[in-house]
């Protein structure tokens, strides 16, 4: 689908879902979720529901107000800046010229003043330049630095195992992390 496009090789230890049937079973994929990372969309926001930990990346508007009381996952925001625009943005959905193209301030190089209208019906031609074959510079720069939230991914989970293995330890004061993560452990 378009997202394996724009993701390009995948390592096939990574499972990557492209479609569900129904709202039911997209809800219920991320009540299983041990842990996920979602972009800002409708995933990331269902997430609440069930607590379900994990990262969410922001580009165009700032997580604080995304995520308002809910802290199940932590929020990253692309550092991007550009000429004509920086992340977060605030813009919710991408913008049309008087003359009909399309896109955001940076892609095409103009201030929100010049961009006064919403387009109006399906452009799928449209959503896959700005997510695959010309991508947003927020976007872009986000393929430009993956390794970064790679390596934010990896702290927050490190960081959510030491929370996690702290309230372990606090319910049971003088039982040892190893012995009960060892498989030979005994519960009596």
């Amino acid at each position: 689908m378009l997202y394996r496009e724009a993701l390009g090789p995948i390592d096939s230890s990574v499972d990557v879902v492209d479609v569900f049937d129904s709202i039911g079973e997209l809800l219920e994929a991320i009540r299983q979720f041990d842990y996920a990372v979602f972009a800002d969309s409708g995933p990331a926001h269902m997430s609440k529901l069930f607590g379900t930990p994990g990262v969410a990346v922001y580009t165009s508007a700032p997580g604080d107000v995304l995520q308002g009381r809910f802290r199940n996952l932590t929020p990253w925001t692309v550092p991007f800046v550009g000429p004509y625009c920086r992340a977060p943005c605030g813009l919710a959905r991408v913008r049309a010229t008087v003359n009909g193209a399309v896109g955001c301030m940076g892609s095409l190089a103009t201030t929100i003043e010049a961009l006064p209208h919403l387009p109006r019906g399906r452009q799928p031609e449209t959503v896959k330049r700005l997510l695959v074959d010309a991508p947003v510079p927020c976007i872009a720069h986000l393929r430009d630095i993956a390794d970064q939230l790679a390596a934010f991914v990896v702290r927050d989970l490190e960081q959510r195992i030491v929370l996690a293995n702290d309230d372990r330890q606090a319910l049971s004061p003088g039982v040892n992390m190893k012995d009960l993560n060892s498989p030979t452990r005994l519960i009596d």
